[in-house]
């Protein structure tokens, strides 16, 4: 059975429509490398990163492990000035 079109026609399917991501699809090699070097950058440890990343989304077990919308969140966050870092710790 053909699933219908959100515009409304039955047995077909838009293929131009975005495909929305799962909240839980893992983090990309890339954001982890990212996240591991903007770690380094702002002067944290492997640990402090991810007791960062606990403190922000619950237990977790390693940066390894994240979502991808979480890395993101935590590579926006290690985007920012030093001075509002700082106040993380």
């Amino acid at each position: 059975m053909a699933l219908p079109d959100p515009n409304g026609t039955p047995g077909t399917r838009n293929s131009e429509a975005p495909v929305s991501q799962s909240p839980s699809e893992a983090a990309t090699n890339k954001q982890i490398q990212f996240l591991a070097t903007l770690g380094k950058r702002n002067g944290l440890s492997q640990k402090q990163l991810e007791d960062l990343a606990a403190q922000e989304f619950g237990p977790i077990e390693g940066v390894y492990n994240l979502s991808k919308q979480q890395a993101g969140a935590l590579i926006t966050m290690l985007n920012q000035p030093k001075e509002s870092m700082a106040s993380r710790r």
